[in-house]
């Protein structure tokens, strides 16, 4: 005999409690729009009615919102699931489900993807430009002891150590932060709880990874200009992460093991150069504006996406800091890793400053996706 699931009784029970929502919805405001006035075709015309129609309307449809976050917490507390997108680990700790897609052509994804990467070397060394790839681990891969009744998916088991023992094959030169993350995730959260993203003290692990292979291969090679010491200041912040937006608990979300995250919110200042140079701007979009247009040079791009574009986590403010140098900063929160590299080497930020070194972050999650490409180099 055919065992139901629990996802089978809660769509069950959800189909019958959307149901009566609705039709307790649809009773109210048709009952409040008799109440205020009749229908007339001068009412009509005039938009008296459609008013107070959208004013009876938005108060039921506070009242639907409630009755949406009431199921959602029965949701969670019954079953510990949440709208597709996340899944529900332990401890209040939330996943996205994108690290547990096992995509069509998955691992011919992966050698698509891995063999671009190559590419973008070959191209940027013709440049002589140098180039280290920061891989970030996937989420559940650093906390696995989170994931309740969940299992880190088997076919990504090896994209993290693959790519970057591909990436070695290649030459090219890679920052493993996943052993550092191992090593310190009991002492500091390295990702934040209810985000996809990392927290600044992973961002900051990440960082000084990068510059210790930085330090161990290119240094000696690799004069870097327009030297700076950064102060990172700032204060502690509340942070509603992205993976609660599939969790809409409202003001049942205190009811729950789920807390909004708190995390320090950095701001860069220079504070001393250690080299002659032109006074140096303290305001950092302005710098990196006149990089666009050619009237300062960087040396240093960095390439990635929200891991790096969102100033929330500090990345590039930690680079700054340990490498003492200025960062034109061209990472996208939208197109993922390969598209914004594309973009990146077709535009003006790239022809009229060419960097002597490139940092290219890319999620293990992303691995796996198909783009379609069009640079080939």
């Amino acid at each position: 005999m055919k065992t139901l699931s629990k996802g089978y009784y809660a769509g069950c029970f959800l189909s019958v409690f959307l149901l009566i929502a609705g039709a307790l919805s649809v009773q109210a405001v048709w009952t409040g729009r008799s109440e205020t006035q009749a229908v007339s075709f001068s009412s009509i015309v005039g938009g008296e009615w459609a008013s107070e129609y959208e004013t009876v309307f938005n108060e039921n449809l506070s009242l639907y919102d409630i009755s949406k976050s009431l199921w959602t917490y029965i949701n969670y507390k019954a079953f510990r699931i949440g709208k597709e997108g996340v899944l529900v680990g332990e401890e209040g700790w939330l996943f996205s489900n994108e690290e547990f897609i096992e995509y069509p052509n998955h691992k011919k994804n992966i050698k698509e993807n891995t063999a671009y990467v190559s590419r973008v070397h070959s191209f940027l060394k013709q440049e002589g430009i140098e180039l280290i790839v920061v891989a970030v681990p996937s989420k559940a891969r650093i906390y696995s002891q989170h994931l309740g009744r969940y299992r880190f998916p088997s076919h990504n088991e090896k994209t993290y150590h693959g790519f970057r023992k591909d990436l070695k094959n290649d030459n090219i030169l890679s920052a493993d932060i996943q052993w550092i993350m191992e090593k310190k995730k009991d002492k500091f959260d390295v990702f934040l709880k209810t985000d996809t993203h990392w927290t600044p003290a992973g961002a900051k692990m990440a960082a000084r990874t990068i510059y210790s292979v930085y330090e161990k291969s290119l240094q000696s090679t690799l004069d870097l200009e327009y030297e700076h010491r950064i102060s990172l200041g700032g204060e502690h912040i509340e942070h509603v992460g992205d993976l609660l937006e599939f969790v809409p608990l409202g003001r049942f979300l205190e009811k729950t093991d789920l807390k909004t995250d708190s995390l320090k919110q950095y701001k860069n200042e220079v504070i001393e150069e250690l080299k002659q140079q032109e006074e140096v701007n303290k305001d950092q979009d302005l710098a990196s504006l006149e990089a666009l247009f050619g009237e300062k040079e960087i040396s240093v791009a960095l390439v990635g996406t929200s891991y790096s574009a969102n100033p929330l986590w500090g990345f590039e403010g930690f680079l700054k800091e340990i490498f003492k140098t200025d960062i034109l900063n061209v990472s996208d929160e939208g197109m993922g890793p390969f598209k914004t590299m594309e973009n990146y080497l077709e535009n003006d930020a790239f022809k009229t400053n060419v960097p002597k070194l490139v940092i290219w972050e890319i999620p293990e999650r992303y691995l796996a996706v198909h783009y379609d490409m069009k640079r080939t180099m």
